[in-house]
């Protein structure tokens, strides 16, 4: 029961931090930002050259990893999703060219793989199994940022002009919201959390120029089966992807428990075609009436 319960909350801690980014950018500007995968990577490989090669402390790369990808999404905003919004199908396929481009930047860079991150604090030991002390620590982190989001998204001006945009821009810009600051904002703020995440996880795996791709398909699956909602709806959806993987992973494999979470999303989209925030929009609504 120990075993399922950390491999259910490792699996959540990685599919809500690779998924967080993507999903705020979709919910907020109507972009699905495939590039996502390759911020991550950024970060992975910022903290990996400065860490690995340099010896700079490595909280100090994480949060220089978070400043690159931020610097990295206001480039791509620029160049490229400025004219995606509210596109999701177009920006599908663009941002998925970037990712490839960038794939291949990142494989040209690496090699064979970018200098080791040593994983800190070792392991801890219960009965007869030992667990990573630093994915404790990443579990801790993937609550912790879910929390820090909520009290941005409703306890600040930001977070009251995001949610504003994200239900209506049409109706924020007349209200004097200024929407193109928005997405702006929104973008850096995802791109920093993908820096984040692809740093908190170099440690943990191999950087290469197809590291990005590791946590794509859980972040797409998550976005889509969430909903427009970023943080109700990531919350809910990584719960349950993680449920489902990390059970069928234990007793059958990661292959089997990775084909039973895209089975589960298909059927979660099948159900309910506006995801986990529209559930949950409905329910308030009837709960209103009553």
């Amino acid at each position: 029961m120990l075993q399922m319960i950390y491999n259910f909350l490792e699996s959540f801690a990685y599919i809500s931090l690779a998924a967080i980014g993507m999903s705020i950018v979709y919910g907020i500007t109507g972009i699905t930002n495939m590039a996502q995968g390759e911020f991550m990577l950024i970060g992975a490989l910022v903290v990996s050259y400065l860490c690995g090669v340099a010896g700079i402390p490595f909280i100090i790369g994480i949060v220089l990893a978070m400043a690159v990808t931020a610097i990295a999404g206001i480039i791509l905003d620029r160049l490229v999703l400025v004219r995606l919004y509210n596109r999701p199908g177009d920006s599908l396929v663009c941002t998925y060219g970037v990712s490839i481009a960038l794939m291949q930047v990142g494989t040209i860079l690496t090699g064979v793989g970018a200098p080791a991150v040593q994983s800190p604090f070792g392991t801890l030991v219960v009965g007869n199994r030992s667990y990573s002390v630093y994915k404790i620590l990443l579990i801790a982190i993937s609550f912790i940022l879910f929390g820090l989001l909520y009290v941005v998204f409703n306890k600040s001006r930001f977070g009251l002009h995001a949610r504003a945009t994200m239900e209506k821009r049409e109706i924020a810009a007349s209200l004097g919201i200024n929407v193109s600051k928005m997405n702006i904002l929104v973008i850096v703020l995802a791109s920093a959390l993908g820096g984040l995440g692809g740093a908190l996880y170099a440690p943990t795996m191999s950087v290469t120029g197809t590291y990005g791709s590791n946590f794509l398909t859980h972040a797409f699956v998550a976005m889509i089966i969430g909903g427009s909602n970023p943080l109700v709806g990531t919350l809910m959806a990584a719960g349950l992807l993680a449920v489902v993987e990390s059970f069928l992973s234990l007793y059958f494999g990661a292959f089997i428990g990775r084909i039973g979470m895209l089975l589960v999303a298909i059927v979660i989209i099948r159900l309910i075609p506006g995801g986990f925030s529209g559930l949950v929009e409905r329910m308030m609504v009837r709960l209103r009436k009553r």
